[in-house]
């Protein structure tokens, strides 16, 4: 899953994080999933 950064991603539960700084590890214990935001330099 590739994210932007400082774009917000919509959980399922209508809750909101926004994504600051790089390469920024997102846990949601609710939904059991992870979210691995990074820098898109590191895809390349």
């Amino acid at each position: 899953m590739r994210v932007k950064l400082g774009t917000t991603i919509s959980i399922v539960d209508d809750e909101e994080i926004t994504c600051i700084s790089k390469g920024v590890n997102i846990y949601m214990s609710q939904n059991s999933l992870a979210y691995e935001v990074r820098d898109d330099n590191e895809y390349k």
